[in-house]
């Protein structure tokens, strides 16, 4: 994911930042796997529909305890 990160000063001054963030594609299933290891129990899982300006997601809850 690449940011512009835009801040004008009140006396009109303009400072930009570019940042990169790397993302990893990893599956549900994985994700909740290293949860497990880590002591977290699957929670649900919830489809996020693609767009034009979007790709689709799948989030995957995990939660604290059993």
């Amino acid at each position: 994911v690449l940011r512009l990160r835009q801040i004008v000063s009140p006396e009109g001054q303009l400072t930009e930042d570019v940042h990169t963030d790397p993302l990893s594609v990893l599956d549900a299933a994985t994700v909740e796997a290293e949860g497990k290891a880590v002591g977290l129990s699957p929670a649900g899982r919830r489809e996020i529909a693609s767009s034009e300006l979007h790709v689709g997601s799948t989030v995957v809850l995990l939660r604290k305890g059993t």
